[in-house]
């Protein structure tokens, strides 16, 4: 049987997810305008999905909410950049991430 798959957007980005047989959906590639771009293993760790997916409550900001309250009280004309706290990843720390994870999935999937 085939496994159920459908387009959700994590990051203003399309992701193609799939669900497994273990009931949970995961990211197996990413559509770009009409080419679906899949990955070369069978998707990403479980460990990088929860952390791209996040839940409400785990000390993340992962929603509008607790944006807002994180920038609650926060002065007119302020930069976001002088509000993120020591300790944060920075968007190169987020791409040397990505880049990590895809080189480890592509390792793990020649091993197989």
């Amino acid at each position: 049987m085939a496994k159920k798959q459908k387009l959700i957007d994590l990051t203003g980005a399309p992701f193609i997810v799939e669900l497994h047989d273990d009931g949970k959906w995961y990211v197996i590639g990413v559509k770009v305008r009409k080419r679906q771009f899949l990955f070369e293993s069978t998707g990403l760790p479980v460990d990088i999905v929860d952390k791209i997916s996040g839940t409400a409550g785990d000390g993340k900001i992962n929603g509008i909410k607790e944006l807002e309250n994180f920038l609650e009280g926060t002065e007119e004309n302020t930069k976001l950049q002088d509000m993120v706290p020591d300790g944060y990843a920075t968007d190169d720390d987020m791409n040397d991430a990505w880049q990590q994870a895809l080189e480890e999935a592509k390792h793990a999937a020649a091993k197989e």
